[in-house]
């Protein structure tokens, strides 16, 4: 797991019976995979005696997955055994024209979007500046996945749960074909995941945060001199809601012989329990969805998963450090990492 910051770039190594199987995870900005994959990638392929991973996973498109994605594939191109990548909203080439005038600025443009503010109680809080913001990011993501799709000579992969890679113990386990149609194939337009990540922006995430926080205190009925749990403060998180993006994040394990490896990209709560619980049971290693963001995991979950080794790629805008307490508090908690505080991150599987 390289150190890319509120990003996630991962190179997987396998072997069995004397193959060897490269597999790379999202590729976090733009610059990111040159400055910090391109390299070790390279000597994963000479190692395995390869030109190019057998597999790509893009977890989602949001920029700080998709960017270096897009550079791995412009240098490897059809070599790359497979690429597993979700599509875009079906009217994100008519609507893209909309989003380059907003991203710009130009307030004028504002009342072409003002329906979209209405879906939402909450969109109220909005300011033009979040649409605007909004609008940039996925103006920037998509076009890098239609990118990628131009750039990619075979078919792209879209994979959903109970999907397997031939050969080797690598099993998709979420989202399931049905979630995910649910949130984009009939209700999410390119204007829905606008809104959703707008809503989504820092400034917002801040607001929300800051007012979940107050009205936690306010009901608190502990003693004064009483300190809070990683997991007590998690437990108090009243607002989880994330971007259709994220929540549809490809979710894959790796069987081993100590356990199973889970990688999640940035799912959320609804992702991760509406997938086959067994499969994310007493974990040998987990990957913490979304940078560390208390957004992502309930006590709950933890519980359930109860991961003894948990590796998270945080910077500064999302990891939340009792979201990392509370995962090594549950009893078979062995370590927890994170790229913030560590670095780039090495977990042998096996």
């Amino acid at each position: 797991m390289f150190d890319v910051g509120d990003a996630d770039a991962i190179l997987v190594e396998l072997q069995q019976e004397g193959k060897h199987l490269v597999v790379v995870v999202d590729g976090g900005r733009k610059g990111d995979y040159v400055r910090h994959m391109q390299k070790p990638l390279q000597e994963a392929l000479f190692r395995a005696n390869k030109e190019a991973p057998d597999i790509v996973v893009l977890t989602h498109y949001d920029a700080d997955h998709i960017l270096g994605v897009t550079e791995l594939v412009k240098e490897y191109g059809g070599k790359i055994g497979q690429l597993w990548a979700h599509s875009p909203p079906a009217d994100f080439d008519k609507k893209q024209p909309l989003l380059e005038k907003l991203s710009t600025g130009r307030p004028a443009n504002y009342a072409e979007f003002s329906t979209i503010t209405d879906r939402s109680a909450a969109s109220r809080y909005l300011h033009f500046e979040d649409l605007q913001q909004a609008a940039g990011v996925l103006l920037e993501s998509l076009t890098q996945l239609r990118d990628l799709e131009k750039l990619f000579p075979k078919k792209i992969t879209p994979v959903f749960a109970g999907d397997h890679y031939a050969g080797w113990p690598i099993k998709v386990i979420g989202p399931k074909r049905e979630y995910y149609d649910r949130l984009f194939s009939r209700r999410s337009s390119t204007e829905g995941l606008l809104l959703t990540e707008a809503m989504n922006t820092p400034r917002m995430l801040r607001l929300t945060d800051d007012l979940d926080r107050i009205k936690a205190l306010i009901e608190y009925k502990g003693s004064e001199d009483e300190v809070l749990s990683g997991c007590d403060k998690l437990d108090a998180v009243k607002d989880r809601s994330m971007s259709d993006t994220n929540l549809v994040s490809i979710i894959f394990s790796i069987k081993a012989s100590k356990g199973t490896y889970l990688f999640t990209g940035d799912a959320g709560v609804p992702s991760l329990t509406g997938i086959d619980q067994s499969e994310i049971k007493d974990l040998y290693w987990l990957k913490v969805p979304h940078h560390g963001s208390e957004r992502n995991l309930t006590c709950e979950l933890i519980d359930h998963m109860k991961p003894k080794y948990a590796d998270c790629s945080g910077g500064k805008d999302y990891l939340d450090q009792h979201v990392l307490d509370c995962i090594g508090n549950n009893p078979r908690s062995m370590q927890v990492r994170s790229t913030k505080a560590e670095g780039k991150l090495t977990m042998a599987i096996g």
